[in-house]
């Protein structure tokens, strides 16, 4: 699929719409070049972030993968992401992902920040990825057991949900 055409057709719907959104994904995601015409997107239009996450994240809830460099470039922008939606949806497949150390080495200082983000919904899902983090660097883990332990005081309810969730895997 030409990236010209997924534009039209992301720019033509809302980025809330999830049927039409789920629609663009069935009709076109066997299309030989859907993927890297999605990536090209997501990298360079910051106008439809909510639209490309989305699919990105539809992508793997479906069980599909992305290789190493697709992972690679979906990484890398998780810092300049400018909406919450966005955040969320990367954040979510991080898990999913199958990263290696080096790809999750590059990403611990953003979602460390993202660990304070104003969303608590980025926020929460910010503690899970930071929990595959600690997964790969064990040496981790007591900081961010006390960073878990200190923010069930303050955090909303959504936030400490996911804390009490990853303290009993700790």
């Amino acid at each position: 699929m030409n990236p010209k055409i997924l534009q039209d057709l992301l720019l033509a719907c809302d980025d809330k719409s999830v049927e039409v959104l789920k629609s663009i994904y069935l009709e076109n995601y066997n299309s030989s070049d859907f993927i890297t015409s999605l990536l090209k997107l997501y990298q360079t239009e910051t106008a439809l972030q909510a639209q490309t996450t989305w699919l990105i994240k539809y992508h793997i809830d479906a069980k599909n993968r992305f290789d190493s460099q697709q992972a690679n470039l979906i990484l890398s922008q998780l810092g300049e992401l400018s909406s919450w939606a966005s955040q969320l949806h990367i954040l979510q497949i991080i898990p999913k992902l199958g990263l290696d150390s080096s790809q999750i080495e590059r990403i611990e200082p953003t979602i460390r920040q993202l660990l304070k983000a104003p969303n608590k919904f980025v926020k929460a899902a910010a503690y899970e990825a930071y929990f595959e983090i600690v997964k790969c660097f064990p040496e981790l883990a007591r900081e961010f057991k006390l960073m878990c332990e200190n923010a069930l005081e303050h955090e909303s309810p959504a936030v400490r949900v996911k804390l009490k969730r990853i303290l009993l895997d700790i």
